[in-house]
């Protein structure tokens, strides 16, 4: 599928569209015909029966719609789900008998428990990256309010103009022409990578203490939320104010899925239901304080707290069932969990019934839920701890996995040249994991530092790239891959801060001797000259492209780092020159300065336990391409730097990179020549090590240089591993890209797999 972002706003919709209407069609809209069957004669214990034996199926069918979204996909088996409910409500339109009703509740509950938050997370988890995911579930979920009203009014109209039945028969069009919509234009985000991704096997993980929490979390909807009008009214509240407290309801609950779904981004999932548990657990206490006591204003300090706690949680249960199991199997993990909310739907309704009517309040159930709630948070502040008890488990009893029947034979089917370069890998960890003899504590910290760094990155950061950037080894291979064996410009990484091509806007065509400082900043100016030159020949290449981008004399590249008090023009130090009938090209630029590399995340970390610091030396960025010849991507160091010695990528020790600024009029000037080679001159295989290639890997098994003896022994064996495998294997950059995607997309249950099968396999 080309340009797949474009497909992204439309996906999320009908996720939402799914989740939305089918809440509002089935938790708000049931209300409204409760009334018309009444008038037929139906008793209210008959009509609740419908629902009850929805949920009773829902239960029943919840685990294997999981497995089933997992297997095939959430576009096929959502849109069935749609189909059913569209089929329940035109049962529901045409009931005469009770079995009927239950026949038409039972199909729409059993599309019901795949048509909302099962789908939703699993949409959300593969489309959408960590840094964004908590706000889109919060907005989607937020659909829930809008799509509740909308469908309410909906039946109301349709009922009293029309008759109720024809409000029934609706809903089975709107669902109808939604499984349609959902089938036609819903995606899978198939990644070139993600299907060879094993998933873990849900019956051998153990989903208790997780269930515990969220089912105790979900007490709140029938303990509390379905009860919270005829509560407020036993107080002694007016219906005015009771609207108008229900309508405080709606607001802060909306607003509560954006804060903590942005929480949960932040921080971690676990934290922000930590604290939504806790507001929820003392507003219920102060309500049957209240009861007593009858405080100021306490019954609306109740609303406002509750509201804030209760309305995140639809969105927070899928983002921490994704936060500890991933999203290839959350489908079958959420819906077993979901089995289990049979138990809260029937028991709290009974709690509640029960303490109204013998003591004319909801008090006692309020305090119930309470401490149900209480509970779910003592169990969630011990779940990262069972979760990685029952991990390292795993690890020690040496599960026989299936990582090498899978992953390594789905690649070869693939690519047998990618399956043999995997398996070479996993040799040499094993290799790492048995001459290194981690412990099981050390293998713990590995993976919950490989997790951290699937959570920190995202479409603008990638902490595994930014991993083999500060190692060398995005240096190394760029480097043996430019080396042509003739006297060329040495090649480096491109880095992630060029914006475009030749005719981007933010890298615009100028006129030779232009000034590329669009913002006429403060920075010392520099004037560039050279010639772009064939290797072979040393003749002058007329027409060719010098692409350049370079620091503002604060450390920002133009259009990436500004503030709202210092914003940069995108274009900024940014230019596209052509060379003249001399092969020349010339401008002028400031010079450019010294910054970090991002330290806030896990490897950033990590450097500083190594006692390495993010420094980059000021350096200027250029790609020089010529029709006929290879490309040039390219780093130039001023050798006068402070932090020239300083590289964390080591890209400054590759030769030809290194140039001297001298002296010229207001400021300093830089001549340097560029040199292409023909593509006539063919080459086939990287080049062997050379000098350089010693040099890098010395320089950077040099600076590990940590405290802790221990940390230094294993990262040394792991990079002296990891550049023999990279040697023997031919690892190119795009290799290590394709690997760098993979990690990044692992969940972690299969790393887990992964570092059990290269334990075992040493």
């Amino acid at each position: 599928m080309k340009n797949i972002t474009n497909y992204k706003l439309l996906i999320i919709s009908l996720a939402g569209l799914s989740n939305g209407i089918s809440v509002g069609a089935v938790i708000y809209g049931f209300g409204t015909f409760v009334n018309h069957f009444i008038a037929l004669g139906w008793t209210v214990v008959a009509i609740n029966s419908g629902p009850l034996v929805g949920i009773i199926l829902q239960s029943l069918v919840s685990r294997k719609s999981g497995e089933l979204i997992d297997k095939y996909g959430f576009r096929k088996v959502n849109t069935l789900a749609l189909f059913l409910m569209a089929i329940g409500f035109l049962c529901l339109s045409l009931t005469t008998q009770v079995w009927m009703w239950w026949l038409g509740w039972g199909l729409v509950y059993s599309g019901y428990s795949t048509t909302t938050l099962l789908q939703t997370g699993k949409v959300v988890g593969s489309w959408i990256n960590p840094k964004n995911r908590g706000k889109v579930i919060g907005m989607i979920t937020i659909g829930n309010n809008i799509f509740g009203f909308i469908m309410m009014r909906i039946s109301l109209y349709i009922g009293n103009k029309f008759g109720f039945n024809n409000s029934l028969l609706i809903y089975a069009g709107i669902f109808l022409l939604l499984a349609l919509c959902y089938g036609t234009w819903m995606r899978e985000n198939k990644q070139p990578l993600r299907k060879v991704a094993y998933a873990y096997p849900v019956k051998s993980i153990d989903i208790v203490p997780i269930t515990l929490v969220i089912v105790f979390s979900y007490w709140t909807y029938p303990g509390v939320l379905q009860n919270l009008i005829p509560a407020l009214v036993a107080e002694g509240n007016t219906y005015p104010i009771v609207s108008q407290m229900m309508l405080a309801v709606a607001i802060l609950a909306s607003v509560s899925k954006i804060l903590f779904g942005w929480s949960s981004e932040k921080e971690t999932s676990q934290y922000a239901l930590l604290t939504a548990l806790a507001i929820q657990t003392i507003a219920l206490l102060f309500f049957f304080i209240n009861h007593f006591y009858s405080l100021f204003y306490g019954y609306w300090i109740f609303i406002i707290l509750y509201a804030i706690g209760f309305g995140s949680i639809g969105a927070l249960i899928p983002l921490i069932i994704i936060e500890y199991y991933g999203t290839r199997i959350y489908g079958s993990v959420y819906g077993k969990i979901q089995f289990f909310y049979v138990i809260p739907g029937v028991i709290a309704p009974l709690v509640a019934g029960f303490s109204y009517d013998c003591f004319h309040s909801y008090a006692l159930a309020f305090l119930l839920t309470a401490i149900i709630l209480l509970l779910g948070l003592i169990i969630l502040t011990k779940l990262k701890k069972i979760y990685w008890v029952n991990i390292l488990q795993q690890i020690k009893q040496g599960v026989k996995m299936r990582i090498n029947q899978g992953l390594l034979l789905r690649l070869q089917a693939d690519d047998s040249e990618a399956g043999q370069k995997i398996s070479l890998l996993f040799q040499y960890l094993g290799k790492l994991f048995h001459e290194a003899n981690l412990t099981e504590k050390e293998i713990g910290l590995i993976i919950e530092n490989f997790l951290a760094m699937v959570r920190m990155s995202s479409e603008e950061h990638n902490e595994f790239i930014l991993f083999t950037n500060v190692f060398g080894f995005d240096t190394l291979l760029t480097y043996l891959e430019g080396k042509r064996g003739l006297n060329n410009t040495p090649t480096t990484l491109m880095g992630p801060a060029h914006l475009g091509n030749g005719d981007s806007s933010k890298h615009p065509a100028r006129d030779l001797g232009a000034n590329i400082d669009d913002t006429n900043g403060s920075g010392i100016p520099l004037y560039v000259s050279g010639y772009v030159l064939d290797a072979t020949s040393n003749q002058p290449i007329v027409n060719a492209l010098v692409d350049t981008w370079s620091t503002d004399e604060n450390g920002n590249y133009g259009g990436l780092h500004y503030t709202e008090a210092q914003p940069t023009v995108s274009s900024n130090l940014r230019g596209v020159f052509r060379t003249n009938n001399q092969g020349e090209f010339f401008y002028k630029t400031v010079v450019p300065h010294h910054y970090s590399a991002p330290m806030h995340g896990p490897i950033g970390q990590f450097l500083k336990l190594l006692n390495r610091t993010g420094n980059r030396p000021a350096h200027m960025h250029f790609i020089v391409r010529a029709e006929g010849y290879y490309d040039c991507i390219t780093h130039l160091f001023p050798q006068d730097d402070p932090d020239f010695d300083k590289d964390v990528t080591f890209q400054v020790l590759v030769p030809g990179t290194q140039v001297a600024f001298s002296k010229y009029q207001d400021g300093f000037q830089m001549l340097h020549n560029f040199r292409l080679v023909s593509q006539k001159y063919y080459q086939e295989e990287l080049p062997d090590k050379d000098d350089v290639v010693q040099l890098i890997q010395e320089q950077v098994i040099n600076s590990v240089q940590s405290d802790n003896q221990r940390v230094n022994k294993i990262t040394k064996l792991f990079l002296n591993y990891m550049y023999e495998f990279c040697h023997e294997a031919k690892i190119t950059s795009q290799d290590l890209y394709r690997i760098q995607l993979y990690l990044t997309d692992l969940d972690k249950f299969t790393f887990a797999e992964l570092v059990n099968f290269c334990r075992f396999s040493g």
